[in-house]
């Protein structure tokens, strides 16, 4: 269970349950924007899931402790803040809570009511901007510890090819002076879907195609060559549009010689697939 207020981490909180899905499985994460319709009574859903909850992540930002209503009171001094409920239900409960701070520190027990005190004994992870892929892989972590298992939605990844040699991985500057020629291919974080979660970086790119039949048919065409060289991509496909993704999971979920030699063959697929 999210909890956490709107104004103040908001996107933040959006991120971290999409990274939690990609490895749970969206039945074992709640968050009240996505997963309460209009026609729902919100107050229930809420309740409903904090009492199906084992662990309680509470997303505090900078602005979460003086957050205030129209009178500029503080909300969570208000024992209907739906915040402060959320917490007073599962330190009542004995629900696991984990402080989640992004760019604060956790709040002194003298600046809180009184029921909400006990949340400054739990142990809390912080969210920075450069470690944030070793920080949401303690909290998956620490959720495997408690009971989650990751979702069979997920699927397996390649198994490392035996005694194949792989090139070095490449530096920002040379995948930039490599893609140079390409329209469209970025630089992306990756964080994998192991068991040991391993931060990494990848090429990506997404192909806009005429009809889901050439979509299609780009895919399959592609295939054959991957299948060839034995070095996968990452790829979904929606509708008349192919997301692409490259990365080399057997040297550390890095970019290679691999990954560009690959990049510049789906390029030419793609050239000769438009030209039809």
């Amino acid at each position: 269970f999210i909890s956490y207020r709107r104004e103040d981490e908001g996107f933040s909180s959006r991120f971290i349950k999409a990274e939690l899905e990609r490895f749970f499985g969206t039945d074992q994460v709640f968050m009240d924007v996505d997963n309460i319709r209009i026609a729902d009574n919100w107050m229930d859903i809420i309740g409903e899931n904090l009492k199906r909850a084992t662990i309680l992540i509470a997303v505090i930002g900078k602005n979460w402790l003086r957050m205030q209503d129209e009178y500029y009171r503080r909300r969570i001094d208000n024992e209907d803040d739906w915040v402060r409920k959320e917490i007073e239900f599962a330190l009542k409960e004995k629900i696991t809570i984990v402080p989640f701070l992004i760019g604060c520190n956790m709040p002194d027990a003298v600046a809180l009511p009184g029921p909400l005190k006990k949340i400054t004994e739990f142990q809390a992870i912080t969210l920075s901007a450069s470690y944030w892929r070793n920080d949401m892989a303690n909290l998956v972590a620490l959720m495997k510890k408690n009971g989650f298992s990751e979702s069979s939605q997920i699927l397996p990844m390649p198994t490392p090819v035996k005694d194949m040699l792989f090139p070095l991985s490449l530096t920002i500057h040379q995948i930039n002076e490599e893609l140079k020629e390409f329209n469209g291919w970025r630089i992306v974080e990756y964080f994998s879907k192991e068991k040991l979660p391993q931060p990494g970086i990848a090429i990506e790119k997404v192909f806009e195609f005429e009809s889901f039949e050439k979509a299609i048919g780009f895919i399959n065409t592609v295939s054959k060559h991957i299948s060839e060289i034995q070095h996968h991509p990452e790829w979904e496909n929606l509708w008349k549009s192919v997301r692409i993704r490259l990365s080399t999971w057997d040297i550390g979920h890095k970019v290679c010689s691999l990954d560009i030699s690959l990049a510049k063959f789906i390029e030419k697929e793609f050239s000769a697939i438009n030209e039809i």
